[in-house]
């Protein structure tokens, strides 16, 4: 019993910085819940709990979400899925992922640096580039492949080339929401995960949503400039937490 208790405590964690950011469900859970259990079952569970909470999310901050441009994205992302697990899934998953954290924590500074009307030209502004756009498609759909991790290469993307936070927010858990069928599928077609793996998963699932509408309600009716900075400092953080981890398992 104390284990579902603890478990519950670390999806509604999880759901609040979900709810707050729009991004670090799995960043958070997966870890923890495999020290608990064992890396497949957190896996299984992030995929079942991340996409509800995102997809609720979604739903709550659906008048911001660009719907035209997020799918094209998806669109310009799905290619490189499958090229990720045949051609990537054999790197080193934690060299990956600490290369991909050292990407965040510069993407974060940028952000900084740019403020909410930089130029493209500026160093601020390059994340709004159309250079950014295919760079950022091409990691999304190569980490998904391979990791099911997309989140390193979208976060910084969706949340810099918007000066509105929540409307990049809005779009960022649009985009998760309708990436997880393809993730999916690809996994359990190459046995990767198995529905009985997910099904439990399920029982945290309404903790999960409570919090993310908790969050999301704080979001809200944050400060702009507050939240924005919230969310920088969020992304620094998960950079860093990518890297160090990285580091550490060598």
């Amino acid at each position: 019993m104390i284990d579902y208790i603890i478990l519950g405590g670390i999806y509604i964690v999880a759901s609040l910085v979900q709810g707050l950011t729009a991004f670090g469900f799995a960043v958070i859970s997966v870890p923890l819940v495999a020290a608990m259990t064992d890396p497949t079952t957190a896996i299984a569970y992030n995929v079942v709990i991340a996409t509800a909470v995102s997809m609720q999310k979604a739903y709550l901050m659906r008048d911001r979400i660009e719907i035209r441009w997020t799918l094209m994205f998806l669109v310009a992302a799905l290619p490189f899925i499958p090229l990720g697990v045949l051609f990537i899934s054999n790197v080193r998953r934690d060299l990956a992922l600490g290369v991909m954290g050292v990407y965040v924590i510069v993407a974060a500074a940028l952000r900084l640096m740019g403020g909410r009307r930089a130029p493209e030209s500026s160093p601020g502004g390059a994340m709004r580039t159309r250079a950014a756009y295919w760079v950022t498609a091409v990691l999304t759909g190569l980490l998904a492949g391979a990791f099911s991790a997309p989140g390193p290469a979208t976060v910084p993307y969706f949340l810099s080339r918007q000066e509105d936070t929540l409307t990049g927010q809005a779009n960022l858990t649009f985009f998760f929401s309708t990436l997880f069928v393809p993730i999916l599928g690809l996994h359990m077609i190459l046995g990767d995960l198995r529905p009985v793996d997910m099904l439990p998963g399920f029982i945290y699932i309404p903790v999960a949503m409570i919090a993310t509408h908790v969050a999301t309600r704080w979001a809200k009716r944050m400060n702009t400039s507050i939240l924005r900075t919230v969310v920088t400092v969020t992304m620094i953080v998960m950079g860093a937490y990518l890297l160090i981890s990285s580091l550490l398992r060598r």
